[in-house]
């Protein structure tokens, strides 16, 4: 077999495999986490969000999911958690910050609270 041949076979062997893959991911990761009625499917739940000025929906979302829940992104990009518990988000910030992603913007929160020179998580990679 020539060379463009294999490349003309892989190209949709792997958009077939990258299909599957996100339906996959779409479909079962975060499964039994609730989330809001009525996504958009283009915008998802951030939609609703950015029209609501004054966080209102936040407190319906809260009412109807509970204190943690899921929000779908918009565009495809995958599910927000949203966790509101005091004993949860005290064991991610301030009990167990080593074992967590963060996201920037909280880095120098962590910080002073935690530690000055804290290493953080920043992808599943320091495991390795």
């Amino acid at each position: 077999m020539s060379l463009p041949l294999l490349i003309a076979a892989a190209i949709p062997l792997c958009i077939v495999g990258l299909v599957i893959k996100t339906w996959w991911d779409r479909r079962f990761l975060l499964k039994n986490v609730p989330a809001p009625a009525n996504p958009s499917l283009i915008w998802g739940h951030e939609k609703t969000e950015w029209e609501d000025n004054s966080g209102w929906q936040w407190r319906a979302w809260f009412k109807e999911c509970g204190k943690a829940f899921k929000l779908k992104a918009a565009w495809g990009h995958p599910d927000i958690l949203v966790v509101g518990d005091t004993v949860a988000l005290s064991h991610i910030y301030a009990k167990n910050t080593y074992n967590y992603p963060h996201s920037p913007v909280f880095i120098p929160l962590i910080e002073r609270l935690v530690l000055k020179h804290m290493n953080t998580v920043p992808t599943p990679l320091h495991f390795r």
